[in-house]
């Protein structure tokens, strides 16, 4: 097997820890319309495919409407919120930080491929002076299709200068690993998520994936050991 030259990194339940974030910020949205909030576990179940997807399902669970126009109003309020507030109940998880660095530092390049929005991730990572760990964002914004399509990983290789037996995907979720199938790269998950509510080692072992590994450290280490043995 080649070196692993590149890994793409999932940002929302992958690096951070951002759910009760989403949700306040969905329940803002929601409060401003005088409706009830969406209690953490509902609105993470529906993270991952974009801020689209998101609001489709919440509209459905509060019976707003779900036009395209009525959407577009619900996710401006929803990053005008995130933005605001710079994400502030977002954190980082254990380990992450320095693991994105250990890998640079060992000649593996890095990138982050999100569904977020590009103007909120770089809200975010601005914030906590995190730009810097990534040598390039490929954000929702940046392709037509978002994960599970691989076309976000395509054009984050191809800024990265990588082919895809060089690249691994690593995510949280089902989108994150079909997406990495769909662009040729290897997939490693973490269950550290949210997967859409379904546990990421059931779905993994029905869809043909390895199991999960135990966050983003234990990603950085296998990486480093498979590159030191090549």
């Amino acid at each position: 097997m080649p070196g692993i030259r590149a890994a793409l990194f999932d940002l929302d339940g992958t690096l951070v820890d951002s759910a009760q974030d989403l949700a306040d910020a969905v329940n803002a949205v929601l409060a401003k319309r005088n409706l009830p909030a969406l209690d953490t576990q509902t609105v993470a179940s529906f993270l991952g495919k974009g801020a689209v997807h998101l609001f489709r399902e919440v509209a459905r669970a509060r019976g707003l409407p779900t036009g395209e126009a009525d959407i577009a109003e619900f996710i401006s309020e929803y990053a005008d919120v995130l933005v605001a507030s710079g994400s502030r109940g977002t954190k980082f998880f254990p380990g992450a930080i320095e693991s994105l660095k250990l890998l640079r530092q060992n000649g593996i390049k890095v990138a982050l491929v999100t569904n977020k929005m590009r103007a909120i991730t770089i809200s975010l990572l601005e914030s906590r002076d995190a730009l810097g760990l990534f040598d390039t964002i490929v954000a929702a914004d940046d392709t037509d299709h978002p994960k599970p399509a691989g076309d976000m990983l395509v054009l984050a290789m191809k800024r990265l200068g990588t082919a895809p037996e060089q690249t691994v995907m690593v995510g949280d979720s089902r989108n994150d690993a079909l997406a990495g199938r769909a662009a040729g790269t290897r997939v490693l998950l973490v269950n550290t998520g949210y997967n859409e509510g379904e546990p990421i080692d059931l779905w993994a072992e029905k869809n043909g994936f390895a199991k999960s590994l135990e966050g983003i450290v234990s990603v950085a280490s296998l990486l480093l050991h498979e590159n030191a043995c090549v």
